[in-house]
């Protein structure tokens, strides 16, 4: 959600104070709508139609807030992540009450942050991971949206998840 935050000040406060931007592995829109074509639902990196989503968000304002939590995490993480490792990030993630964890998803997910990407004209490294909860083509058409910036996408074999700040922090 950390794009989101950047994206949002910038269509608040605009470009000025900014010099360049670094966008790590956040879709454009997380949710797919039903007359979509698969280009576009592959551009704005959707990972929920609107039924997952609801369902998404009943598990977490209910009694599989954890369960759910927990799977949804570990679609962000490779096997190489240590199991203590692994607990640390649901341990932070579940320090948010579940049910604002799920209007948050909720509003995350229908945020549509394409008419700001094309918009932006600063440098800006986008990073992404081949194997991501988020697809990585959503991080290429960031790419290719934004003038003077670079892609960088991690392979599976060097271990980055959407954590990849964890695994990856040297690189």
């Amino acid at each position: 959600m950390g794009c989101s935050l950047i994206w949002s000040y910038l269509d608040l406060f605009g470009f000025n104070e900014i010099a360049r931007l670094v966008l790590v592995d956040q879709s454009p829109l997380v949710i797919s709508r039903m007359h979509w074509n698969a280009q576009e639902i592959v551009e704005s990196g959707a990972v929920f139609t609107a039924d997952q989503l609801d369902a998404a968000v009943h598990a977490l304002e209910n009694c599989k807030a954890e369960e759910f939590t927990r799977n949804l995490l570990v679609s962000m993480v490779t096997p190489m992540m240590s199991k203590d490792q692994f607990e640390w990030i649901v341990e932070c993630n579940l320090r948010c009450p579940r049910a604002i964890a799920a209007t948050l998803l909720y509003n995350h997910a229908h945020t549509d942050w394409r008419d700001q990407i094309v918009r932006i004209r600063k440098p800006t490294l986008v990073i992404s991971r081949r194997k991501s909860i988020i697809p990585w083509r959503s991080q290429a058409w960031i790419h290719q949206s934004i003038p003077n910036s670079e892609l960088e996408i991690f392979e599976a074999a060097e271990g980055g998840g959407h954590f990849m700040f964890i695994r990856l922090n040297r690189k």
